[in-house]
């Protein structure tokens, strides 16, 4: 298995760990909750660390982290994530809906075995 320190840089772990504590409590984050200094306002540096994170999580049998990062809503229970999410779904190949993406996330990572496990790799 792959450790997040060699498929990761430090900003991306850090972002990760983040990802972590929110999907450990259920909740999701806007992308500006992440925001990285120096990234434009588009956000692309974001989305490429978020793509690359949910990659990892995915190749070592974990939910995709970044299915919890959501465009800014007044009702956070009804955003959504940015459309560079669902290329990477489709890039992916995987059938899930969003609902059970995010699902999956916070049932995983609620899990204290698997947040002790996986949170610091």
């Amino acid at each position: 298995m792959e450790t997040a320190k060699k498929a990761l840089t430090d900003e991306a772990i850090a972002i990760r760990q983040k990802l972590i504590e929110a999907a450990a409590k259920g909740n999701k984050l806007f992308y500006s909750d992440l925001a990285i200094a120096g990234d434009d306002r588009h956000m692309n540096k974001l989305s490429i660390v978020l793509s690359k994170i949910s990659r990892y999580e995915w190749k070592n049998g974990r939910p995709l982290l970044s299915s919890i990062v959501v465009n800014k809503e007044d009702d956070k229970s009804k955003a959504l994530p940015g459309a560079g999410f669902f290329i990477l779904c489709a890039d992916l190949r995987t059938n899930d809906t969003l609902d059970e993406l995010q699902s999956a996330c916070f049932s995983f990572w609620k899990d204290e075995k698997n947040k002790g496990k996986y949170k610091l790799i």
